[in-house]
């Protein structure tokens, strides 16, 4: 029987070959169908050829000769493809079914056989060679030619070159498996001799080991003791320094309660200062610019002043040159009313005849006497405008001085503001930095408020670790005990 890589080996082909049997029997189904759609008259002989390979594949299988199932069905499986192409006379697709004589041949490295490779590819050769010259439709579609069948030829020795190559690799990689198993056999069988060898030496050292296991468990009493000794001392001080840490981060918590509720009345003054300096600003900055708008209006009331000035100085210019008119309309009045009462005596001494240019002289007299009324009652308005302006005049210039002096006191008054700004700035800029200030302050008290919060819960845990300690110390005595007993028996 068969063992190690050559039952792997004969186990891989036995697998192999019985994948290829029904492979081979799944083209009888494959090739009717083919032949029923082509309309071939030689459907039913090939399709029955197809059957009896695979029928002789089934046979095959049954035999213990590996080689020869192998090379059975390397041979019956090329077969199938021959049936293939033969179906597909004269098509198109026939050259291209000559592709699965190529694969035909990739799936038989799976048997590792060279010879199964041998024999399909001369099955290959006979099959293209004998069918170009008795029956070349059933190889080529349409014409073909010696030169096409050397092609074909060569392209599958070369194929099977390579797959006989690559199996003789599989198999010297079997072989050396073998040889592997073989060597890691004996190894194990010397293995075993070394571990029989070994409890032999483990009998004789176990003696000494007690021996020197006594020794030890004594160095290691006095050692152990003296050192729970120690540790029970450190576990005792610790437990005091923890009660002591305790303590003291307790009065610092309770301290730092105290100074974070003054920091944080002194953070809400400072808040509040603020907070009302700039209000403060917010106004005098409403002030100032209030005070520019009421500079500006004094200086425009300042030029409207100058300008009602200079239009009453023109209105009194123009009184005077009315007057002068007036005094020239009064003295041609004068003139006329001469000339009237000169018109008035001819017109008397020529009698009758003058009679009518006496009543024109009357009425050219009484139009000169109302000229001269006229005048009068204009030179009186004129005059009264005259005086009427120069009232004006002076009013004007008492308004001009009150506005010039209500614009002197406004600038001063703007610059008061202006330093009172500047001053309320700087007092909210300082407020706003010891805000700031107060608010590091907070944020300090709370971290040291959080760190001696921390150092009281650390503080009450290394207590408990203390405690812990010296209970686990006298646990650890118990235990060398125990085992200093169990060492020594």
């Amino acid at each position: 029987m068969p063992t190690g890589t050559t039952a792997s080996l004969t186990g891989v082909q036995a697998k192999a070959a019985c994948y290829l049997k029904h492979y081979i029997a799944l083209h009888v189904p494959l090739w009717l169908a083919l032949g029923l759609w082509r309309e071939e008259a030689t459907t039913p002989l090939l399709a029955g050829l197809s059957a009896t390979l695979a029928a002789l594949g089934y046979l095959a299988a049954t035999s213990n000769n590996r080689a020869l199932v192998n090379n059975m069905l390397a041979v019956l499986l090329v077969g199938q493809v021959m049936i293939g192409v033969a179906i597909l006379k004269g098509h198109p697709w026939q050259i291209d079914l000559h592709m699965y004589f190529f694969a035909a041949l990739g799936m038989l490295a799976a048997l590792v056989s060279p010879s199964a490779i041998l024999f399909a590819t001369a099955a290959i050769a006979a099959h293209h060679v004998t069918l170009y010259f008795m029956i070349p439709l059933y190889v080529f579609p349409g014409d073909s030619s010696l030169l096409r069948v050397a092609i074909h030829a060569v392209i599958v020795v070369i194929e099977a070159g390579v797959l006989i190559a690559l199996t003789h690799v599989l198999r010297t990689s079997f072989a050396h498996s073998q040889e592997a198993t073989a060597q890691a056999e004996e190894a194990l069988a010397r293995i075993q001799l070394a571990e029989e060898e070994k409890k032999q030496l483990a009998a004789a050292a176990e003696v000494k080991r007690r021996d020197a296991m006594t020794q030890l468990a004594d160095d290691f009493e006095r050692t152990i003791k003296t050192l729970i000794v120690d540790v029970a001392q450190v576990s005792e001080q610790t437990a005091e320094l923890a009660e002591h840490m305790s303590q003291s981060a307790s009065k610092a918590l309770h301290q730092s309660e105290g100074v974070s509720e003054a920091s944080r009345v002194a953070l809400e003054s400072t808040t509040g200062v603020s907070g009302a300096a700039e209000e403060l600003s917010a106004s005098i900055r409403e002030i100032s610019a209030q005070m520019q708008r009421t500079s500006g209006m004094t200086r425009e009331a300042v030029q409207k002043t100058g300008d009602a000035t200079r239009i009453m100085d023109a209105l009194a210019q123009s009184s005077e040159q009315i007057g002068s008119i007036i005094a020239m309309i009064e003295a041609i009045a004068d003139q006329i009313n001469l000339l009237a009462l000169n018109a008035t005596i001819e017109s008397a001494r020529a009698g009758e005849a003058g009679r009518g240019f006496a009543v024109v002289a009357s009425e050219v007299k009484t139009l000169a006497g109302q000229t001269s009324t006229a005048t009068e009652e204009i030179r009186g308005k004129i005059d009264e405008v005259k005086r009427i302006a120069s009232q004006a005049i002076g009013s004007l210039s008492g308004i001009r001085e009150v506005i010039d002096a209500i614009d002197s006191a406004a600038a001063g008054v703007a610059a008061a503001v202006e330093e009172q700004s500047a001053a309320t700035t700087e007092i909210s800029t300082m407020g706003q930095r010891t805000t700031q200030r107060a608010e590091e302050i907070a944020h300090s008290v709370l971290a040291i408020r959080s760190g001696a919060t921390d150092s009281e819960e650390d503080s009450k845990r290394l207590l408990e670790v203390a405690h812990q300690l010296h209970t686990r110390t006298s646990d650890l005595r118990s235990k060398v005990d125990q085992f200093l007993r169990a060492v020594r028996q």
